[in-house]
């Protein structure tokens, strides 16, 4: 039997925001989703921290988990695909942690994104 690979998803070139509210803004609204590898480097190059990028499969149907996976031109990629970026609320926690941003700890994706993301706002006035 032979298993079929994944595709593999990335892109190098880093999305460009123009301000730290538009990249915030842009991020707060990946609720259970994965960023792609470009998205993760304009947010990471727009705070100046080194990313953080980690490897998943997409999955629809995940409970509670990464369902949520787009391309960079906005179009959602189908299950099984590879993409190469960060999680959501892991990147908005990664800049928590590289910033020395103190933020609410949660269990759930969504509420650990909100509360970095609410965090990193009041730090930076945004």
């Amino acid at each position: 039997m032979t298993r079929k690979q994944p595709e593999y998803h990335s892109s190098r070139a880093p999305v460009s925001f123009a301000s730290k509210k538009e990249a915030l803004d842009a991020l707060a609204e990946l609720d259970h989703g994965f960023c792609t590898e470009s998205f993760t480097l304009g947010v990471c190059s727009t705070f100046g921290v080194n990313p953080l990028l980690e490897s998943a499969i997409v999955d629809s149907q995940a409970n509670k988990g990464l369902n949520n996976a787009w391309d960079d031109h906005g179009h959602p990629l189908s299950d099984g695909t590879r993409i190469f970026g960060c999680a959501a609320d892991t990147l908005a926690v990664h800049l928590c942690r590289e910033l020395r941003i103190s933020y609410l700890p949660m269990q759930g994706r969504g509420s650990q994104l909100r509360t970095a993301i609410t965090a990193l706002r009041g730090a930076h006035g945004v």
